[in-house]
Formats: C-alpha cells, structure tokens, sequence
C-alpha cells in the first residue's frame, strides 16, 4: 500500500514539474511573438537578441536564480565577478509557497479519496498537520509521520489484514481464523451494530462463523460506498463555504475535513453561520459554485450520485431561466414606467409607503430567493445524508488510525521527559529483557550513564561525589563479588570509577 502512495506522490511532483516548463515556455513564446512579425525590422531584431533591461528591473533574474537553484538543489552566487567562480552550496529547506503547495496536493489527493483504504481520524491528522504548519515545514517528515501512523496501525491493529482493497479485503474475509472472527465481535463499532438487528440475526451473527463473514464482507462494502460518497459532497461543501466570509468551515478543505470527523457538523454553530452566509450569494455566485459542484461529480470514477448531479444541472438551467424571465419583466415594467401619469411629491411619498408597508406585512420571496432557498436546503440535505462521522459507520477500526496518543509521543515528545524515561527506564528504548527491574531497584547491566543518573535521583540536594561513586561501584561490581578471581578491590574501583568520572564530566 505504502509503495502504491509513493508513487502517486511522484507522480504528482511530475505533473507539477511538467507543468511549470509548459507555463514558462508558453510565457516565453507568447513575449517574442510580435518580434517574431517584425523580424526585418532592424530594432525588433536588436531587441530580439538582448536582454530587456526591464527584465533586471522587475527582478526576472532573481526568479530565473532561484529556478535554476532549485533545479540544481544548490544556491548559486551570481554575484561573483570572476568568471566560472560559481559557489555551490548545499541547499537548505525553506518555508517556501511549493512546500506548502506540495503538502496540500499530498493532503487532498492521498488521503480525501477512497484509492487508498487507509485514513487518519481527526487527532491524528490535527497532529501531522500542526507539527507541518507550526515546527518544521517539512513536507518529507510529513510523510515520515504519515509512514509511522501505517505502521502503527498495522502493527496495534488485529484486523487491519482487511485494510486493503475491497476486492482483496473480500478475499481475505473467507480465511479469517476463529480468533479473528472473535476481534471482529469485540469491535465496539460492530456491537453497536449488532445491537441494533433483530434477536434472531443477533444469535447468527454471535455463534455462526459463515454468516458472520458474510455480514463482515457486506460491511466493508458499505464502508467503501460510504467513503465514496463522504469526500464527493465534502468537495461539493467545500465549494459553497470556502469563499464565505470570514470562512466560518475553513478556507482549505483539510479543515473542513476535520470539522467532519470530529463530530456532526450540522450541529455546530460555524455550520448554522455558513447556511445564513449561503441564503444572501448573488446569483452569479451561486451558478459558479453549482459549475464547479457538476465538474467535482463529472471528474468521479463513480457514477452513485448521478441523481445528484442531474439535480444540481437543474439547478443551474433554472438559473439560467431566470435571466430570460428578468429580461422580460424589465421590458413590460419599461413600456408601463412610459404610461405612468405625474405627480406631486404628496402623493409620491404616500405610494411610496404603502408599497413599503405591503412588501413587510406580505414578505414575500423573489422567484430567485426561492430558488436560493432551495439550493441551500438541497445541500443541507446531502450534508445530514452522507457527512456522518466514520466513528458512526460498522468496523471503521480496521481503516482508521487513531492511536493520537502514540503517535504524539513518538513526533512530538517532550525532549526533558524522554530523557528522563531513557536515563530512569532503559528498557522503554532499548527492550532488553535483561534491564527489566521493579521500582526502585537499579539493575547492573544498565548502561553507566543511567546507573549514575539513578544514584543521583537517589541523593538528597548536597551530593558527596565519594558517596556517589563508591554506590556506583558497589551497583556495578555486585554481580562480580561472588568471582574469586576478580581483580582486587582498589584496582576494580579505578576501572569502574573512570567510566564514572566521564559520565560525570560529559553531564
């Protein structure tokens, strides 16, 4: 699976690079096309072959710099006057506009589609996202914590042979052993869903193997149904909100993303905020983001909510309609303005107010406020349908990591805790069945440093460096004592203390 990641995210960095040649050679050819017209014209052939003066004023040497710097993976010195003197050095990662681009093609085309069955919940993602955004920029320790969570998951997670493609996942389904028939059972998203069937399917599903399998295979089905129709309306929902004022749910879709995996987002108040926001868009503004809505379900591989689609078409031909219908009311309303009779002031502003007076006691909506209205409430609809938490959907334990806790403690850790667990518990890093002791008890198989930082625990706020290495001698040699051959007490004490007496001068 994770080779498969790689190279879709290869994939990406060449469309990218392809792209970015294909605009600077378009650039490029449409700023000598009309030198190209006038080319026996002796000043467009002079201005044909030198450089534009402009073009060192507007800094394009700067950008063409940083290109070939970037190409190179190397900075450049163009400063230098001497010819060939070109300093190479290594380049150093910067906080730069293609990182942050990168990461986001790496957020939105690896992990929102349903090519790949393995997904983060929301306290993981938050994680790799602030440790991305808020500590080191790093698009490659990104996907280092992104491996880690996989490997995490598979490693933690019994059932996670079913993580991988449907096809696959059915296959395996079939040679599942008892005991793993058994974890299925145990999965708290599966014994609510047990729960919820009649009593008879219950006792099926809790001492039959052969049913079980075959409810596990219906379920993970379901599951990839539901992915597929979860990102397609979390798209379409990122179009309407993501240019809102003040973006009340985000203005890139990652936070969207999160917002609906925490929980229901339609009983929020940023959501509440978004639906007023949405009943007051221009017209015009509603038929970009039903346009760019229709291409989000064109551009799916599946066709599940083709019924969708064809609404939202509807939506759009009505729009469309209501620009004929304005056109024909204003030509009625210019021929009866033509008709209309003068006036004094008078009886002007008591028309005036009575047609104010009528408009709020009446309140009655425009034939394009009605059709906002029903726009809004068909995606409020499709929002409560197919934008449920996963932690609502049956085994959504076999795809989705959630360990937050482990993941944070490897990413993230404290460098003052960690040291302390290393230097106070050995065994935690290293896992040497032979550094395993109780509380309080140094073993003398440590490494020195941890037996010298456990005696210093020991001592009080006055430490007596004698006191100190005399204890770390009597850890070290207790295992010798029982030796008759061993060396003598003061020649053992100058071999043990000299270790010490660098771990004492190192820290």
């Amino acid at each position: 699976m994770w080779q498969q990641m790689k190279s879709e995210t290869e994939q990406l960095q060449e469309e990218l690079n392809k792209n970015l040649f294909d605009s600077l050679i378009e650039f490029l050819q449409k700023a000598h096309s009309g030198f190209q017209k006038n080319s026996r014209d002796w000043g467009c052939q002079i201005k044909h072959r030198e450089i534009p003066t402009a073009a060192l004023v507007l800094d394009i040497k700067h950008f063409l710099q940083k290109l070939v710097s970037q190409l190179m993976d190397c900075s450049i010195d163009v400063e230098s006057k001497k010819e060939g003197n070109v300093q190479l050095t290594q380049k150093k990662p910067l906080c730069s506009m293609d990182s942050l681009t990168n990461w986001y093609m790496s957020i939105t085309q690896l992990l929102l589609t349903t090519q790949f069955p393995f997904k983060l919940s929301e306290k993981v993602l938050q994680i790799l996202t602030n440790i991305f955004l808020y500590h080191d920029f790093s698009i490659q320790n990104f996907i280092k914590g992104l491996q880690l969570s996989l490997l995490e998951h598979f490693y933690s997670e019994p059932l996670s042979i079913l993580c991988c493609n449907l096809a696959e996942a059915k296959k395996r389904i079939n040679f599942l052993s008892d005991n793993q028939c058994e974890n299925i059972r145990r999965l708290p998203s599966f014994r609510r869903h047990v729960e919820k069937q009649a009593s008879e399917k219950q006792v099926a599903l809790l001492t039959n193997e052969i049913f079980l399998k075959e409810e596990t295979q219906s379920l993970l089905e379901n599951l990839h149904v539901y992915h597929t129709h979860y990102f397609l309306v979390l798209k379409c929902l990122h179009n309407f909100t993501s240019s809102l004022p003040k973006y009340p749910l985000g203005r890139q879709i990652r936070e969207l993303y999160c917002m609906c995996l925490e929980k229901n987002i339609w009983d929020s108040e940023e959501y509440a905020s978004a639906l007023q926001l949405l009943n007051m868009l221009a017209k015009d503004e509603l038929m970009t983001i039903l346009q760019k809505c229709c291409r989000v379900f064109e551009s799916s591989s599946e066709k599940q909510l083709d019924s969708t689609a064809k609404r939202m078409e509807e939506f759009l031909v009505q729009f469309q309609s209501l620009d004929a219908e304005a056109k024909e009311e204003e030509d009625t309303s210019g021929s009866q303005s033509k008709e209309l009779q003068k006036t004094d002031l008078y009886h002007l502003q008591k028309s005036l107010l009575e047609l104010k007076e009528l408009r709020r006691t009446s309140k009655k909506q425009s034939k394009f406020e009605v059709l906002r209205e029903k726009v809004v409430n068909f995606l409020d609809s499709l929002v409560r349908e197919y934008l449920l938490p996963p932690d609502t959907q049956p085994l959504h334990e076999v795809v989705y990591f959630s360990a937050a806790h482990t993941l944070r403690e490897h990413l993230n850790a404290a460098p003052r805790i960690a040291l302390h667990t290393a230097l106070n518990n050995p065994y935690y890093y290293i896992r040497n069945e032979a550094l395993k002791s109780e509380d309080g008890c140094i073993p003398n198989v440590a490494p020195d440093i941890c037996i010298a930082y456990k005696l210093h625990l020991e001592c009080s706020r006055l430490i007596n460096l004698v006191d100190w290495s005399e204890a770390f001698a009597t850890v070290v040699t207790a295992a010798e004592q029982m030796d008759a051959n061993s060396l003598t007490s003061e020649e053992r004490n100058e071999i043990i203390q000299y270790p010490f007496s660098n771990q004492f001068y190192t820290v």
